[in-house]
């Protein structure tokens, strides 16, 4: 994007990073999440919600628990979707206690 001169926002990633959870395709999302922290932007909840969503697809319960609990760390309040997703990944997990 640069290279033609787009300056990518955190739109522009959340935005990426959905199309990559919704193709489940993990590394391009982790890769795009990576370059929007690079840029010194700061992921938002849908952010943190499309990444969450792409680790359950991959069944990475761990990974789902990784980015709530960083996404509470920067302050980033959850949402519905960000709850129903971490309830989804305790869910299958058979962690429904926590």
């Amino acid at each position: 994007m640069n290279e033609i001169g787009v300056q990518p926002n955190v739109t522009t990633y959340n935005t990426l990073i959905h199309a990559f959870a919704s193709l489940d395709d993990l590394d391009s999302a982790e890769v795009a999440f990576d370059q929007l922290k690079a840029e010194g932007l700061h992921p938002n909840v849908w952010t943190y919600s499309s990444l969450m969503k792409v680790h359950l697809l991959k069944k990475d319960v761990h990974s789902v628990r990784r980015c709530f609990n960083e996404m509470l760390e920067e302050n980033v309040l959850p949402n519905t979707i960000t709850y129903n997703t971490m309830i989804d990944a305790l869910g299958k997990a058979g962690l429904v206690t926590e």
